[in-house]
């Protein structure tokens, strides 16, 4: 849930293009690690501890309005999404990112900075505060930048694109893929590749192998289209980058070409 917040001035523009855009931690290294399939639960476990420092501190699980990832995403998408990764490419998640577009106010600052562990069923993740920075900051890892971009987790297509079994007129990858990118103010690909599956610990992994989240439906595809992709750009775009169904939420996550094992050949 979202605390009120007013709409900001436009002259507050300034100081938000200076706020910190992200907060990343890395996971306890000597620890088991959750596996990569359970990104999406992991996200909306971290956002909830993100509430219960809030409930410490403040006396309030409300969040901030940039805390508060949208499940439809608007065209801008301002609010925050949370992603897991798995950067070494062994199966099992390393990092966790919060990224905010529109800036991290205080109040989301002291709550990401009271934010130590991440509840996962009977599991407690530590975790680890390991960088922030702002919009100039992206660079390296998760933020690239590259031209190409490929599936870290998988891409759910937002709309419902199947009617009896086959997939409605304009609602196909490529197209919803290209509308979400051109919402977002991005440059439509060159390339889109299709995959089933990718790489995970040794095996190929389809879409259907991952835990879907937990709020809303319980299926993870239902009538939409699962897949893997790989987008490849004209010029270099900076990350991170997300799209789809739950892609505020560890799904539809993508990372910089060549970074990593496990990604579709």
């Amino acid at each position: 849930m979202r605390s009120p917040s007013v709409k900001p001035r436009p002259q507050l523009a300034e100081l938000r293009a200076s706020l910190p855009v992200f907060w990343r931690w890395c996971l306890d290294p000597d620890a088991a690690r959750p596996s990569l399939l359970e990104a999406a639960v992991f996200a909306e476990s971290a956002r909830d501890g993100l509430m219960d420092v809030g409930r410490h501190l403040f006396g309030t699980h409300l969040l901030p309005d940039c805390l508060h990832g949208s499940p439809a995403g608007g065209a801008d998408h301002p609010h925050a999404f949370y992603l897991p990764e798995d950067a070494d490419g062994d199966g099992h998640m390393d990092h966790f990112l919060v990224y905010a577009g529109g800036g991290l106010d205080a109040h989301a600052l002291t709550l990401c900075a009271g934010l130590s562990a991440v509840s996962l069923g009977r599991r407690r993740l530590k975790l680890s505060t390991m960088r922030i920075g702002g919009l100039v900051d992206r660079v390296g890892g998760p933020f690239g930048p590259a031209r190409e971009w490929v599936s870290r987790t998988p891409y759910v297509t937002p709309n419902r694109a199947l009617r009896r079994g086959r997939v409605r007129p304009g609602y196909d990858v490529e197209t919803q893929i290209v509308d979400e990118l051109k919402r977002r103010g991005l440059p439509q690909p060159q390339a889109i590749e299709i995959f089933p599956s990718i790489r995970i610990s040794e095996e190929d992994t389809p879409p259907e192998a991952f835990v879907p989240p937990q709020r809303g439906s319980r299926a993870l595809l239902a009538d939409r289209i699962g897949c893997f992709v790989r987008l490849a750009f004209r010029h270099p775009q900076s990350g991170p980058l997300a799209l789809g169904h739950a892609c505020h939420f560890g799904l539809g996550h993508f990372g910089p070409a060549g970074t990593r094992r496990g990604m579709p050949a």
